[in-house]
């Protein structure tokens, strides 16, 4: 693909500000939280429990689990809501236009390598990967999303991403669990505590990704490992 000077300035210019972003977040890290006892895996062992197995449909959340998405969410927060600690709060979740940017931005979160490993091994099995996410869909832009995923993970016949939006959220009746058990997912990969309970209200075996220590949503760490699920040894990058 080729670039005129512009593009190419605009490129550079975004590469340099999303390092200053993570460097400056660095500063921020909070430590990971882990149960007395912890249920460790590894992809191998992962692999290994699915041998002899047919195809199944594969779900992975996106933010902190599939991607490193810090960078998008700082400048987000920063044009939508600068005074609120956390994304998932009334003056961010309640504001159409972040979400809508949001998914604009998305091409600026890289990969997490435990994801891309994750994922080329279900490919190799012939898995079906959906992925599913807390997130509001865009509603005045095109979402773009799904593209990004596509693209950083080699997908070439993707679903579209699912998003449930905050009802993700709702203890009663969570609404990862209703897309789980409808699109008969066999294995959910998250970072969240609500990604682990999704699974389990919906019969999905829950596997946890660490969340990154300089998440966007690092205010209150989640306890890896404390409702007795699988967690992937050092998946926090």
């Amino acid at each position: 693909m080729l670039y005129n000077k512009t593009t190419k300035l605009k490129l550079r210019l975004l590469v340099v500000l999303t390092l200053f972003i993570l460097a400056i977040d660095s500063l921020s890290a909070k430590p990971l939280r882990f149960a007395e006892e912890v249920n460790w895996t590894t992809i191998q062992q992962i692999e290994h429990s699915l041998k002899g197995l047919p195809p199944m449909n594969i779900g992975f959340d996106i933010d902190d689990t599939s991607l490193f998405t810090k960078a998008s969410h700082y400048l987000m927060r920063k044009k939508h809501c600068p005074n609120d600690p956390n994304v998932y709060h009334d003056k961010c979740s309640s504001n159409q236009d972040y979400w809508d940017d949001l998914s604009q931005l998305d091409y600026m979160n890289p990969p997490k390598e435990t994801a891309i490993k994750l994922i080329d091994m279900h490919k190799k099995r012939g898995d079906t990967i959906y992925f599913i996410t807390a997130r509001e869909s865009p509603a005045k832009k095109t979402e773009k999303t799904t593209e990004h995923l596509k693209s950083v993970f080699a997908l070439k016949n993707i679903k579209p991403v699912i998003f449930v939006g905050l009802e993700a959220f709702d203890p009663k009746l969570p609404s990862k669990a209703v897309v789980l058990k409808k699109k008969n997912i066999k294995i959910y990969y998250g970072d969240a505590d609500s990604d682990v309970l999704a699974a389990k209200k919906a019969n999905t075996r829950p596997i946890r990704i660490l969340r990154a220590s300089n998440s966007q949503d690092n205010k209150i760490m989640p306890i890896n490992g404390r409702f007795g699920e699988e967690v992937i040894i050092d998946s926090d990058v």
